[in-house]
């Protein structure tokens, strides 16, 4: 449902990947492997949708979302049913973007997309 309003750069001209595994190197040492459910390159930022697993697992979720936040990215958490009022979590979602995206070369206007 969220992906909808995501997905071709719909959402501010911000493009998103849906599933995208990210790789980081933590402290030079370990490597940290993590599946966020939608991630923005320009925004640095990561969407989570918690389903009801996630009141299970609490602690690794608390320790993942400190080592994406040392490395720079924001974590902006929903619960399933929030996604009832899709309108809520768009704004919720364009009030995190920090970054101007510039106008497209190819197009030869502004930004693609007006969320």
């Amino acid at each position: 449902m969220l992906w909808k309003h995501l997905r071709n750069r719909q959402l501010l001209g911000r493009k998103f990947l849906r599933q995208h595994p990210l790789l980081y190197e933590f402290y030079g040492k370990e490597y940290f492997y993590f599946i966020p459910d939608f991630y923005c390159y320009v925004e640095l930022a990561i969407i989570e949708l918690d389903e009801p697993v996630h009141e299970y697992q609490l602690d690794s979720d608390k320790k993942r979302e400190a080592i994406l936040k040392q490395s720079g990215f924001r974590i902006i958490r929903f619960k399933n049913h929030e996604l009832n009022e899709i309108h809520k979590v768009l704004d919720t979602i364009k009030s995190n973007f920090i970054n101007e995206i510039p106008p497209s070369p190819i197009l030869g206007k502004g930004v693609r997309g007006i969320g």
